[in-house]
């Protein structure tokens, strides 16, 4: 079932062509269609086979990409394929004249000043993030910015860079792991048409954040889909996040990462297409109905504080005094925190404290944590098994330990740890009973507390 945008597209379609018709003639797929002549869609990216007399020596299929801006312009191209621009959506018309093809694979759509940038990218054994402008009336591409000073690029796919309010286009590097989660980070800037990159934001340590394995550029957000199976919500306005420890919706997704065929960013959210089949929707007002009564806390921090205007909201989580006073009262407030084993940079800022009724939990997780004591019996452990029982003590025995790794393999991508351990029961060797860890400090068991 289509959702919101996609109703006006729906209705397109009914008095507009089928197809897409292009100059090379090749047509964009049926299915497709609706979301490129929708004017809600901001970016859309999908497959396509390739005709069996362009194959040549590659099997894979095409990946196509549209980008439309706030003002409306559109562009279509080729992943990695600098022999194919088009813009607008009535046909297809290529206007590019470059033969370079496999040179930035994922590379970071935007218009500036009504003309093409594409930014980044991966192609010829190299990541870079440069920007290319397309001049139209050449047909040809033109280099505006370089990677210089920027550390080494392991991972430059585009979903490391986004366009921030300011209209400069920014880039993560943070290196945050499960292992490492007190890392901190940069967001290098540098301005939208080209120039150099400058490391303008530092990422403190975030409360609950783990490996990024996406990242989406929404209008207003940024959605960081992370490897325990959270997402992080920021608010790109005032650089302030919210984190969200357990999305059943990035979770299905990074199951059938591989299968999706059609990506769709809309201005608030992002959808992910099987075929007609809806996958997957992140979507910035669910994730944040989520956690209602989880604060807001800093995402990033200017290098430059005098360079940065307060934000408006009425109750923000960074003091307008801390703004004013600049790096010096950053670094003094960071003293307060004291230092622990190797020294590390520390954030200013109270660590995030999350509910946890505020959590999405699973059945057997929710009695798993309702017990009143940390040492369970196999009797009370079997109690948490839900459905239809099996009859028989093997069946028993192995739906126990099917629920023993599914609950660890839950606490893990919501704490980053597993929660339980088996052990020998001390007053009866032949049998074992289960403990159950404590939770991390940050989740908070009773709201009032």
């Amino acid at each position: 079932m289509l959702k919101r945008g996609c109703l006006v597209a729906v209705l397109m379609v009914a008095v507009l062509p089928r197809c897409l018709a292009t100059t090379d003639g090749r047509t964009l797929p049926e299915r497709w269609w609706q979301f490129a002549r929708n004017p809600a869609v901001r970016d859309l990216i999908f497959e396509e086979d390739i005709p069996p007399e362009l194959r040549k020596k590659s099997p894979h299929a095409w990946v196509t990409h549209l980008h439309r801006s706030a003002e409306g312009e559109v562009a279509v191209w080729y992943a990695g394929d600098l022999g194919f621009v088009s813009f607008g959506t009535d046909s297809l018309h290529n206007l590019s004249k470059s033969p370079n093809r496999g040179w930035n694979f994922n590379a970071f759509p935007y218009f500036h000043e009504g003309q093409f940038h594409l930014v980044g990218g991966y192609g010829f054994w190299r990541g870079h993030a440069d920007d290319i402008v397309f001049l139209e009336t050449r047909g040809e591409w033109e280099r505006v910015g370089h990677s210089e000073g920027l550390p080494t690029l392991e991972n430059p796919a585009r979903h490391w860079t986004f366009r921030m309010k300011s209209g400069e286009i920014g880039r993560l590097d943070w290196t945050v792991t499960a292992e490492y989660p007190d890392r901190t980070g940069v967001i290098w800037t540098a301005p939208a048409g080209g120039g150099a990159w400058t490391p303008s934001w530092e990422i403190p340590a975030l409360t609950g954040a783990a490996s990024i394995i996406r990242m989406y550029d929404l209008a207003d957000h940024l959605l960081l889909g992370m490897h325990n199976g959270g997402v992080i919500v920021v608010e790109k306005a005032s650089m302030r996040c919210k984190v969200v420890l357990h999305s059943s919706e990035w979770m299905k997704l990074r199951e059938r990462q591989r299968d999706v065929d059609c990506t769709v960013h809309f201005t608030d959210r992002v959808e992910f297409w099987v075929g007609a089949t809806l996958l997957a929707t992140l979507d910035v007002d669910t994730l944040l109905g989520q956690i209602p009564n989880t604060p807001w806390q800093p995402f990033a921090i200017p290098t430059d504080p005098a360079t940065w205007t307060t934000p408006t909201d009425p109750a923000p989580q960074w003091s307008p005094w801390l703004v004013a006073a600049g790096g010096v009262a950053v670094f003094l407030a960071g003293l307060g925190l004291g230092m622990q084993g190797r020294r590390k940079r520390k954030s200013a800022f109270e660590p995030l404290e999350v509910d946890l009724a505020d959590l999405e939990l699973s059945p057997a997780m929710a009695a798993l944590l309702a017990l009143p004591k940390q040492t369970i019996t196999i009797a009370e452990f079997d109690a948490l098994i839900t459905g239809v029982r099996e009859e028989g003590a093997e069946a028993i025995r192995s739906r126990r330990a099917r629920l023993f790794k599914e609950l660890n393999d839950e606490a893990v991508a919501l704490f980053g740890y597993a929660l339980l351990d088996r052990q020998r029961d001390p007053e009866d060797s032949r049998s074992f009973v289960y403990v159950v860890r404590p939770l991390p400090r940050w989740v908070r068991r009773d709201p009032r507390a």
